[in-house]
């Protein structure tokens, strides 16, 4: 009942079953959160990573509270043929990446609606690695955990993004 009455307006903005799955299933679990918070049970390892990471997500990137962290992954940008190994933020606007080694900081930050392509593929020298495409230059990102699921989790965010940009130029 609360679903229905909080959320079907605006399920309506997605086109398929999958990112209503996704959209309701974080909307359950930050429930749960906040019902756990209230009642003081204790969270377990991954949140508290979790939150850290989104701390740290807003102080790197100077991003506002309103934006929410989705995920976070370890793995390697190439920066011309070097790789740099850090992490990737995504976040409900932004793909962003942040490493710091040996004293060099490497930080990305991508507009989801700015992206004209992502691509998952192998290359002569890596076996997995996602493209991502903007108008003026390409970035590569590679050794993920499991590169299926970011793949799917960029694609989602970035189609969503699409899909609130139209929204709004079409009230204008």
């Amino acid at each position: 009942e609360w679903l229905e009455q909080n959320l079907l307006q605006t399920l309506s903005i997605f086109e398929n079953e999958n990112d209503i799955n996704t959209f309701v299933r974080g909307k359950i679990q930050g429930i749960i959160a906040e019902y756990n918070k209230i009642n003081g049970i204790r969270e377990d390892d991954d949140t508290a990573k979790f939150k850290e990471a989104t701390v740290k997500f807003h102080k790197l990137f100077g991003m506002p509270e309103e934006e929410k962290l989705v995920n976070y992954y370890s793995c390697s940008y190439w920066k011309g043929k070097v790789p740099r190994q850090g992490w990737m933020y995504l976040s409900i606007n932004h793909l962003c990446f942040y490493s710091f080694l040996m004293g060099r900081e490497a930080k990305l930050v991508i507009r989801w609606v700015d992206i004209t392509q992502l691509e998952k593929n192998a290359t002569l020298l890596l076996p997995d690695v996602i493209k991502v495409s903007i108008r003026s230059s390409q970035h590569f990102f590679s050794v993920f955990l499991n590169i299926s699921e970011t793949f799917k989790l960029m694609e989602q965010l970035a189609n969503i993004a699409m899909r609130q940009l139209l929204d709004n130029e079409g009230f204008e």
